[in-house]
C-alpha cells in the first residue's frame, strides 16, 4: 500500500499536535496546534472555514462531539473550552486541572466528556452543563490518554506510568489495570473502533494490542520510532481488513494489518519531524500532522 498526497493544510505557525476528522461529515477535519489556535477544514475545497484563537497557550489535542455539532480544546493553559461549529463561539470552559491538559475525548453519547493531564489525573465531565461528574488520581505520572469504550460506561486512561486502566464512570472505581513486567511509558492508547481490544502506543517503539478482558497483550507491532513524543494511533477500514496507521518520530507512517500484525505501509518522509498524529476518515482518507511547523497538516488517499 502507498499513500497518495492530496492536500497540504498551510495555516499554523507552529507545529501541530492533533487532527480529527468530523464523524458525521467526512470533508471536514480539525487541526489543533501549540500556535494556540484550533483550524476547521473543508478538505474538498482545500480551505480553511473558521480559526479559533481558542487558548492562551498552546493545544494538545482536540475532540469532535458524536454529532459534529462542537468539539473540545484541549491546553497547556490548564483548560478545556467548548465551542460551536456553525456559529465558532465558544460555549464554555471546563477548568479543574492544575497543570497542563493533554487528551480529551467524548463518549459515545456526547452527554460526558474525559481529560486528562500533567497532574496525573483522570476528570469526566457533564459535557451539557459543564459540572464535573469525577476527578480521579488516576496515574503515577502524566495521563497521556483517555477514551471511553463503546457502550460509554467505562473510560480508560493510559500515563507514562505504564499502566492502563478502566474506570467505572460513576462509581469512580478502577475496575481493571493492564500493565506487563517491563512496563514502558504510554505515549498513547485508544480502544480499537470495533471495541476488540485497547491499542497503546509505548516509548519502546511497540505498540501493543490488549485483551483488556483477560488482561494480555495478544498482538506487538514494530517497525516505527516511538522514544519521546505522544504518537496518536488510528485504524482504518478497507475491503481487505482493518489497518492500524501511526506516525514515527523519523517522519514516516506506517500501516500494520489487524489480523497478523504485519507491515503493509511504509510511506517515507512523510513529514519532516516527528509525526504526532494520524486519524482516519470513514471514506478511506487519512489525515497526519507533525511536530514541526516547516511541515503542515497533509491528507493523503491510501493507494493499493
Amino acid at each position: 500500500m502507498q499513500l497518495e498526497k492530496r492536500l497540504s493544510l498551510g495555516g499554523h505557525t507552529l507545529g501541530v499536535s492533533a487532527v480529527r476528522w468530523c464523524p458525521n461529515q467526512q470533508h471536514s477535519l480539525l487541526t489543533a496546534s501549540s500556535d494556540k489556535r484550533c483550524i476547521l477544514w473543508d478538505v474538498e475545497k482545500g480551505v480553511a472555514v473558521r480559526q479559533f484563537l481558542a487558548h492562551e497557550r498552546g493545544l494538545n489535542d482536540v475532540a469532535w462531539c458524536p454529532d459534529g455539532s462542537f468539539f473540545a480544546t484541549a491546553s497547556d493553559d490548564m483548560s478545556i473550552k467548548l465551542w460551536d461549529v456553525r456559529s465558532g463561539c465558544e460555549l464554555g470552559a471546563l477548568k479543574g486541572h492544575s497543570s497542563y491538559v493533554f487528551t480529551v475525548r467524548f463518549s459515545p453519547q456526547g452527554s460526558s466528556l474525559a481529560s486528562g493531564g500533567y497532574d496525573q489525573t483522570l476528570r469526566v465531565w457533564d459535557s451539557r452543563y459543564g459540572a464535573i461528574i469525577s476527578a480521579l488520581p488516576a496515574h503515577s505520572d502524566p495521563v497521556t490518554s483517555v477514551d471511553f469504550s463503546h457502550d460509554g460506561e467505562l473510560v480508560m486512561s493510559a500515563g507514562n506510568d505504564g499502566l492502563v486502566r478502566l474506570w467505572d464512570i460513576m462509581g469512580g472505581q478502577c475496575m481493571r489495570t493492564l500493565v506487563e513486567e517491563t512496563s514502558q511509558p504510554i505515549a498513547a492508547a485508544m480502544f480499537a473502533p470495533n471495541g476488540s481490544c485497547i491499542i497503546s502506543s509505548c516509548t519502546d517503539s511497540k505498540i501493543r494490542l490488549w485483551d483488556f478482558v483477560d488482561s494480555q497483550v495478544v498482538g506487538n507491532l514494530k517497525g516505527h520510532k516511538c522514544e519521546k513524543f505522544g504518537l496518536q494511533p488510528a485504524v482504518m477500514s478497507g475491503p481487505k481488513g482493518d489497518m492500524l496507521v501511526s506516525g514515527s518520530e523519523e517522519g514516516n507512517i506506517l500501516g500494520w494489518t489487524a489480523s497478523d500484525g504485519s507491515v503493509v505501509l511504509d510511506s517515507k518522509e512523510a513529514h519532516t519531524g516527528a509525526v504526532l498524529c494520524v486519524d482516519a476518515s470513514d471514506s478511506g482518507m487519512l489525515a497526519s500532522c507533525s511536530s514541526d511547523a516547516k511541515s503542515p497538516p497533509k491528507v493523503w488517499k491510501v493507494t493499493e
